[in-house]
């Protein structure tokens, strides 16, 4: 190997730390680094998650386009989420969920938000609680 391809593939960790594995930039551009399971398919992380409704006065102007592009009303099991990349796959209660959103700035931790589409009432009663996922790698 050429001293120059090492050298180019080193400068390139220290300066694009976030095409490691398992490490992310938040919002605020922080890098968190996310466990890591042995095999590498999957671990399990605990987070604090809610709900959400594709309304206006919970999203932003554009309360049907996700972070991803795609019309989350045409969209089955969504979630946002700051710290998981864009198509991260998690599952919940035997459920597969995509990260197609992000989330407020002020949530740059632990924190999952799931789309209910246009189910307010089923949203409240969801709440906010401490859940485990399994987040698929």
């Amino acid at each position: 190997m050429k001293p120059y391809i090492i050298t180019i593939t080193l400068l390139g960790i220290i300066l694009f730390p976030q095409f490691l594995s398992s490490t992310y930039a938040n919002m605020d551009g922080m890098y968190m680094t996310l466990p890591v399971n042995e095999d590498k398919s999957f671990y399990y992380q605990d987070f604090e998650a809610s709900a959400y409704t594709l309304r206006e006065e919970e999203t932003d102007s554009t309360p049907f386009i996700g972070a991803m592009g795609t019309d989350l009303r045409f969209e089955d099991n969504t979630f946002a989420s700051n710290i998981l990349p864009l198509g991260a796959v998690i599952e919940y209660n035997g459920e597969l969920w995509q990260n197609q959103d992000r989330m407020n700035r002020r949530y740059d931790g632990y924190n999952l938000d799931f789309c209910f589409k246009f189910d307010l009432k089923g949203a409240r009663e969801f709440g906010r609680k401490i859940i485990k996922i399994k987040v698929y790698q």
